[in-house]
């Protein structure tokens, strides 16, 4: 089985369809009760967030760009502990500044849930400014 085939990459797919969806609910019923986030960086959008506080930073990122962020994953790889997003997000503020941002999701997993997610930005200062 590749890693492509794991159920684990389902996982990650349903929780990058309800993040496309903004569906929140989703999000943190796939969450385990001691679920964390961490973002890398300094921007305004990074830190560790615990449970239902990463449902909070993402719609603080949705409100933010007034709903014009896109999150594209390029490659999803697990096994049963871990999974790897490969990511592209595209976003724009309400006064005009862009940003196309590569990211990398390290995902844990327990039992079928996502234990916890450090997110990697490729270009931090671009994204401290982008968020400022």
């Amino acid at each position: 089985m590749s890693s492509e085939d794991h159920p684990n990459v389902e996982v990650l797919r349903r929780m990058f369809d309800a993040m496309a969806n903004g569906d929140v609910e989703t999000l943190i019923a796939m969450q385990t009760a001691d679920f964390a986030l961490t973002v890398s960086g300094t921007s305004a959008v990074s830190g560790t967030f615990p449970g239902p506080q990463a449902g909070a930073q993402f719609q603080t990122s949705m409100e933010l760009t007034h709903g014009q962020m896109r999150i594209q994953p390029q490659q999803l790889l697990a096994n049963d502990d871990v999974g790897v997003a490969f990511i592209v997000v595209t976003a724009q503020r309400p006064d005009g500044r862009s940003i196309e941002q590569r990211l990398i999701h390290e995902v844990r997993f327990e039992d079928g849930k996502i234990a916890g997610i450090d997110e990697w930005v490729w270009d931090q200062a671009a994204d401290a400014e982008f968020w400022s």
